[in-house]
């Protein structure tokens, strides 16, 4: 999540690297960072949930191009009326105009229109006919059925048919708005009934069939233009030389305990200490380099996190540590094996990819991928758990 504000125009989507928004949030009211603000909330859970938001802060009704200042997203608009329904906050209980306006800097008045959430979704369709549009906020959420109109004294359809509006998130929305915002992004075919007529939001060919199982041969090689297969191999070989530098420090340090008065199984654990230790400093500094490079150091200071961060960090690592005590219990019985024993911490860490990767499948976290990349998935675990006995067989 980003510590700035949202991008509000083209330079500030350039400074952020942004290219193009996921969502353009318009709203009725001035563009304020706050939770007492619809929009503040609902943007940044968005944005905590991997989505890129812009805002249009009381855009120009009478000009088109207000609402083109962000581009086009690519999932849809977003579009509220504001804290307040536009006609509260335009005309008293008596229908007098009022003189200011409390969401606007300076109090100004006249800075959106009457019925804001259909002119703004009117003014988006002039330009972008098929884009979805999800509206809310309490303009929205009180006009969602039929309903008595106060100001004009008629009863009126859902804002839905008036707004031109695909669908709308009711109430509250902070939870709602996740859920829409995934079933745009995997293309999913939202249908609802408003005065028993059923809407269908109608996706544009450029949103339609772009799961990853119906992307196009084009669209799959845009998708990993970042994939170097050289690069990845050479990546993969020196993870594995520096995984066994560490055994490097480990077989230089195991004389660094008490001798005879030390269990053969803690033998290896003083020098496990001082090679994790170092290997602590160097992530330590790297975190404090992007720390003060992404200037996030204030969130230190963030009190409530700090039982469970330490709590988790505590149990990682004493889980991640306890391996060792496996490897040296392991190690006493492979001395008739001086193959086995070279290799032991090898087997250790063809193991580890092992199970994480078993844990992997029956968590499903490969759930959704193609029958060739689970077959590979499979054949990788079969070489691991062979390379194991390997050495003993030959």
């Amino acid at each position: 999540m980003s510590h700035g504000f949202l991008p509000i125009s083209k330079e500030d989507m350039k400074k952020a690297g942004i290219e193009q928004l996921d969502f353009v949030y318009i709203c009725g009211d001035a563009y304020v960072d706050h939770p007492s603000f619809g929009h503040a909330i609902i943007s940044r859970i968005l944005e905590a949930h991997g989505y890129k938001v812009g805002i249009i802060a009381q855009p120009d009704w009478k000009d088109r191009e207000s609402i083109n200042r962000l581009g086009e997203p690519r999932l849809g608009f977003l579009v509220s009326a504001g804290n307040m329904d536009s006609m509260v906050n335009h005309y008293s209980v008596s229908k007098k105009r009022r003189t200011t306006d409390a969401f606007t800097p300076g109090g100004v008045m006249g800075k959106r229109p009457d019925y804001a959430t259909i002119v703004y979704c009117n003014l988006i369709r002039q330009t972008y006919k098929h884009k979805p549009i999800i509206i809310g906020g309490i303009e929205a959420s009180l006009r969602r059925l039929s309903h008595y109109d106060y100001w004009s004294n008629k009863l009126k359809r859902s804002i839905l048919l008036d707004s031109g509006a695909d669908l709308i998130s009711y109430g509250m929305g902070e939870h709602s708005i996740v859920e829409i915002a995934d079933a745009l992004e995997m293309n999913l075919i939202l249908k609802d009934k408003v005065d028993g007529a059923e809407y269908t939001i109608d996706y544009p060919d450029e949103l339609k069939g772009k799961s990853k199982r119906n992307m196009t041969e084009e669209e799959k090689k845009a998708a990993v233009k970042d994939f170097n297969f050289p690069k990845g191999i050479v990546i993969a070989l020196l993870a594995g030389f520096m995984s066994g530098c560490f055994n490097v420090g480990l077989e230089f340090g195991k004389d660094i305990n008490f001798g005879d008065l030390t269990n053969p199984m803690f033998h290896t654990l003083p020098a496990t200490l001082l090679v994790t230790f170092g290997g602590f400093i160097t992530n330590a500094v790297y975190c404090f380099y992007q720390n003060g490079k992404n200037h996030t150091w204030g969130d230190y200071k963030n009190g409530g996190v700090w039982a469970n961060n330490l709590l988790f960090c505590a149990l990682a690592g004493a889980l991640w540590y306890s391996q060792f005590f496996g490897l040296s219990l392991g190690k006493g019985f492979l001395t008739s094996s001086p193959t086995l024993m070279t290799l032991s911490f090898c087997i250790l860490m063809a193991l580890n990819v092992t199970f994480s990767n078993v844990w992997g499948i029956i968590l499903k976290e490969w759930k959704g991928c193609s029958s060739k990349t689970i077959a590979v998935l499979i054949a990788g675990i079969l070489v691991l758990i062979v390379s194991c006995f390997l050495p003993q067989l030959v």
